[in-house]
């Protein structure tokens, strides 16, 4: 990508094209090339640290949610959570944004605005990935479970049950993303 040639492209100016591609390269989402911009690739080995921070983070997350949600993020996490449980067999790109949304429920139950952008920025990163974990046979009834465990230790004010649960629901979803990488025989995705 070449600031020029997009913005030529969609008829806008340079500047906004060229925050736009700066924004993307500081997310590490674009890296230079001799012919510009370029889509980074993502390895395994990266795939893993990202999955490996965002245990911790999840973990942290939950915990600080069980201590400082109030009733109405108590209510947007049952409500999400309902919601879920009544789609049908979804296409993944729901259970996606589904998944995501309750996550970032989550995140908002902290009330800390630092982890919320931490986990934000991880969660770029493994747009990147091929195929959704959820899209594994059984994972997203699997997942819902998972999540449900979570809301209650938040709903219990239980910070070390919530840590755990989020931290083993994101442990169990880096296991079927290193599987579908190994089914999919990717050891880089350069």
């Amino acid at each position: 990508m070449r600031e020029v040639a997009v913005a030529s492209r969609f008829g806008v100016s340079r500047t906004p094209v060229r925050e736009a591609l700066r924004r993307l390269e500081h997310d590490r989402l674009l890296v230079p090339s001799s012919r510009g911009l370029v889509v980074r690739g993502v390895d395994t080995d990266e795939v893993i640290q990202i999955y490996t921070v965002r245990i911790l983070l999840e973990g942290e997350a939950a915990s600080e949610a069980a201590s400082a949600r109030t009733q109405a993020d108590l209510l947007r996490l049952e409500s999400l959570l309902d919601r879920d449980r009544s789609l049908s067999d979804p296409p993944d790109a729901t259970r996606a944004e589904a998944n995501t949304e309750f996550h970032e429920a989550v995140w908002n139950a902290t009330h800390n605005g630092v982890l919320q952008d931490l986990l934000q920025r991880l969660t770029i990163h493994l747009v990147r990935t091929p195929h959704s974990t959820l899209s594994a046979p059984g994972r997203w009834d699997e997942a819902l479970d998972e999540h449900a465990g979570v809301l209650d230790a938040i709903r219990d004010r239980d910070p070390d049950a919530a840590r755990e649960r989020a931290a083993a629901h994101m442990t169990r979803a880096r296991e079927i993303r290193l599987d579908l990488l190994r089914r999919h025989g990717v050891t880089s995705l350069r």
